[in-house]
């Protein structure tokens, strides 16, 4: 099943093609079904294939049907809130719109307040932080561009607390404002030995302060480059290999850094977009007057005509200074960027 877009209605009735078709006013979706009805974009007669496919190609998938029928189906397909799509249903009147499954990070609470609007619905949320109206940690992670899923024990231990009533200190140098009560934000020079709370920055905190919680704030920018049609599993292994030869891991990278031709590779898309990172498309000009600090290629000037691309883009694309040296691996050319 292939989309453009990311989000899937599944509808199983005429009633749900009629909902389905209300938020097609407002919302850019695909509407399946295992039935030959008017206003379906897709059949798929197998029901247990269809919503497979689903799973595996969409961000947010918005069941029109009962809850029943939405746990059982998806069952045996859930690995991790922090990859699981959103996942919605919606009665066949549109009285309700739950939010089922991945609603922080994969945005089901947010889409559940959206969809419920256009329906006329009634948004049911049981996420506890959502229902008190505090803020959350794995909220703020995504607001600030980290990646939750490195942070699976500290967020429910800062959330628990949060919901109990508590507030949690955050120590940083950075100006974060968070979408509700619970966060105290207090600088770094703030922090004392019987404090307690999150310690947010790049670096380590000092020895006195290592019983904070320590949110490690990215800081680095990959530079990219790349053979055409490289996928994402071989962009991930390339990836991987050179992080780990260099000792660093994928919580340090801020950005993506490439030129526009590369920026639009669905290989390296569909890998940002999964690892939620930025791409950063850097200016042909402002590579080509710096290309001749680096080892160049006459072949990748004769098909872009740029003679270097991944120390560049990994120099300008975090502003700062090379830190690792040109990493090749199966078509995949790797550099590290930062300010250190």
């Amino acid at each position: 099943m292939s989309t453009e877009n990311r989000t899937v209605c599944i509808v199983l009735t005429a009633g749900g093609v009629r909902l389905a078709e209300v938020l097609k006013r407002s919302t850019d979706c695909t509407v399946v079904s295992t039935k030959a009805l008017e206003g379906v974009d897709r059949i798929e007669p197998d029901f247990k294939t269809l919503v497979k496919e689903a799973w595996l190609n969409f961000d947010h998938m918005i069941f029109f049907c009962s809850l029943g029928i939405v746990v059982r189906s998806i069952a045996g397909l859930m690995e991790s809130k922090f990859t699981d799509p959103a996942v919605l249903a919606v009665d066949e009147q549109g009285t309700f719109c739950i939010s089922v499954l991945s609603g922080h990070v994969g945005g089901a609470n947010k889409l559940c307040e959206r969809v419920a609007a256009d329906l006329g619905a009634v948004p049911v949320v049981t996420t506890a932080t959502d229902r008190k109206g505090l803020a959350s940690l794995d909220m703020l992670m995504l607001k600030e561009g980290i990646n939750p899923k490195y942070y699976r024990d500290e967020i429910v231990r800062v959330n628990s607390e949060l919901v109990s009533g508590k507030q949690v200190m955050i120590f940083t140098q950075d100006s974060l404002t968070t979408d509700g009560p619970g966060f105290l934000i207090r600088s770094i020079g703030e922090a004392k030995k019987n404090s307690t709370g999150i310690w947010w920055h790049s670096s380590a905190p000092p020895e006195e302060l290592s019983h904070l919680i320590w949110i490690e704030t990215p800081s680095l920018t990959l530079g990219f480059g790349c053979k055409k049609d490289k996928s994402e599993d071989q962009i991930r292994l390339a990836v991987d290999s050179f992080l780990s030869e260099n000792k660093l891991h994928l919580r340090q990278i801020r950005n993506i850094a490439t030129i526009d031709i590369k920026a639009v590779e669905p290989g390296l898309i569909n890998y940002a977009k999964n690892e939620k990172l930025i791409i950063d498309v850097i200016d042909r000009d402002l590579i080509k007057a710096m290309e001749t600090e680096f080892e160049g290629s006459d072949f990748v000037e004769s098909t872009i005509g740029i003679r270097a691309v991944a120390e560049p883009c990994a120099v300008l694309g975090s502003r700062g200074r090379l830190l690792t040296t040109r990493y090749a691996f199966e078509g995949v050319t790797l550099a590290i960027g930062g300010i250190k």
